[in-house]
């Protein structure tokens, strides 16, 4: 391929794609230059080789990146992913991604509220992914020290938090057992009739008693209750009582009950269990000994009791660290992501021999290479890299991509135009016609001067208080397309505005602003007793036409 050095370029500058600048002595005739229509059409591309140190390679994307002038073509596409030079660093920063969703998404179920990051952070040096750093002496190192501890303290909370609700279910059973025993009315023990007619039936019923509880939702009672009888066939006592306390704080005590069943033997033990455990019921054995069973629920108070002061202090712990963790947590995810992108980058680079310098070839704006050139040179010379920085422009042989040079006022309405499809290279943008013809054509069918007003005056809000509305960085869909579209807002709403003037619309109702240019010679009677009325232009009008807009006589009729 043909290869054209910067400097070669840069004779050229002197002319454009229609010749000398200067204008003509004879017809005055200035040609225009591509720079003056740009927004006609899209930016002409070139193709470009650069030659990058290694050393100031990460420096160098970095500064590209926060421009975003060049697109890199993939110079490794006969490459696996895992055998690129950066794939490492990649999966690293993958990894602290996860760390920061993790973070993320304990703070918010903490209910820790995350200051948002208003500056756009500097991408951090290279060297805070290696392992040699101490963690202390690097921010990504403290984010892992600090991710690995919030999640012991939470592994440790939730299984404490488990435990106690276990406790809990289990110490409500156990009441309800005590209950059984012994009423208020003094009635006789259930489990001694149960033994008592085990005796009497001789050697084969002197089996013990089983006792089993559990927790489970009301509206699955009745049909564990049926399956129950179809397995044990009847050969067991069923004790169902209603929930009265919470186990914990998000549980609802209206929809869940508890159940004791007494029954002997070890294959309707084991029919029971299986049953429970299909209806997802938390099943606890308890004992058939009342003294027993009240020392169990002695022992479980003390436990619930022990634990909910341990899980007190762990919880507390866990608000200190993740407090500690939220001023930051934004600065770092923007950072990682810049880091991931920039590694990313780099591995679509080709890489010489020796390694010690990379090639790129990316897509730039031909407006755009010198500053590229500047900038390359100026991070060679920060860093004393020997050489001069190479930029070599190649031959043509593949379609451009398209790129137009916008602002945060065309960016809306050209969104609107790349919604029906992006133009081809150098081709006719509709997007500077558009700024006028979408919302004067909105305006046409809108046509109301009230509620234009309204519209208007929320876009010059956002308009006006664009920056903090920014730094709120508010995510909400709805919104997010509401703001970006703005301007776009605004125009509607003065066109509007206009229109509804012209209608003498103002909502849905006329406005009398200059006399009338028809009279009126009919009374209520009239009006009343007619069903069809006309005005004559012989006799009712004026002569001369209402000032601006429609004549508000036609909104009697």
């Amino acid at each position: 391929m043909a290869k054209k050095t910067v400097a070669e370029e840069e004779s050229k500058d002197s002319l454009t794609d229609n010749g000398p600048t200067k204008k003509s002595k004879k017809s005055g005739y200035r040609p225009i230059k591509r720079s003056e229509y740009y927004f006609l059409r899209s930016e002409e591309m070139v193709l470009c080789e650069i030659y990058i140190p290694s050393e100031i390679s990460y420096v160098f994307i970095a500064k590209m990146g926060e421009r975003g002038l060049m697109e890199f073509l993939d110079s490794n596409e006969h490459k696996l992913i895992n055998q690129r030079r950066y794939y490492n660093q990649v999966v690293t920063c993958d990894a602290l991604e996860n760390h920061i969703i993790f973070l993320s998404k304990t703070l918010k179920e903490n209910k820790i509220p995350v200051p948002p990051h208003f500056d756009n952070p500097e991408v951090p040096p290279e060297k805070e992914l290696s392992d040699n750093v101490l963690p202390h002496k690097s921010e990504f190192g403290l984010l892992k020290k600090l991710a690995a501890e919030v999640q012991e303290v939470s592994e440790n909370a939730e299984k404490l938090a488990e435990n106690v609700k276990c406790n809990k279910e289990f110490k409500q059973i156990l009441i309800r057992l005590l209950r059984l025993f012994y009423t208020a009315t003094g009635r006789r023990n259930l489990v001694f009739d149960i033994r008592k007619e085990d005796e009497e039936a001789g050697p084969r019923g002197s089996q013990s008693v089983n006792v089993y509880g559990g927790i489970i939702h009301r509206d699955k009672m009745l049909s564990m209750e049926i399956l129950l009888m179809r397995c044990c066939h009847g050969n067991y006592i069923l004790h169902v009582d209603e929930l009265t306390e919470p186990i914990t704080d998000m549980d609802d005590t209206s929809r869940k009950c508890i159940f004791l069943i007494f029954f002997q033997g070890s294959r309707t033990e084991q029919k029971v269990i299986a049953v429970a455990k299909a209806y997802r019921a938390q099943i606890y054995k308890a004992d058939e000994s009342k003294i027993q069973c009240e020392k169990l629920l002695s022992e479980c108070n003390e436990y619930i009791s022990e634990t909910e002061r341990i899980l007190i202090a762990k919880t507390n712990h866990l608000r200190n660290v993740l407090q500690s963790v939220a001023p930051n947590i934004c600065r770092w995810y923007m950072q990682i992501l810049k880091m991931k992108a920039i590694y990313h980058t780099l591995n679509l680079f080709n890489i010489e021999s020796s390694e010690k310098v990379m090639i790129a070839r990316c897509w730039v704006p031909k407006r755009n290479l010198q500053e590229i050139y500047y900038v390359l040179g100026d991070t060679m010379a920060e860093h004393k890299s020997t050489g001069k920085p190479i930029i070599r422009q190649l031959e043509i042989t593949e379609d451009p991509p398209t790129y137009f040079l916008l602002n945060k006022f065309t960016q809306a309405y050209q969104n609107i135009i790349d919604a029906y499809g992006i133009a081809a290279y150098q081709e006719l943008n509709p997007m500077p016609y558009t700024v006028i013809t979408f919302p004067f054509l909105f305006a046409i069918m809108f046509g109301d001067c009230g509620h234009g007003t309204i519209m208007a005056l929320f876009a010059i809000f956002m308009v006006t208080c664009e920056k903090s509305l920014e730094r709120k960085n508010i995510d909400n869909e709805m919104w997010q397309i509401i703001f970006s579209g703005r301007y776009v807002i605004l125009l509607m709403g003065l066109f509007s505005m206009y229109t509804g003037i012209i209608y003498n619309d103002l909502f849905s109702l006329k406005v009398t602003v200059f006399p009338s240019a028809w009279r009126i010679h009919y009374n209520r009677s009239t009006v009343s007793e007619n069903a069809h009325l006309q005005l004559n232009p012989d006799v009712d009008f004026r002569g001369t036409p209402y000032l601006f807009g429609i004549d508000p006589i036609w909104k009697i009729f």
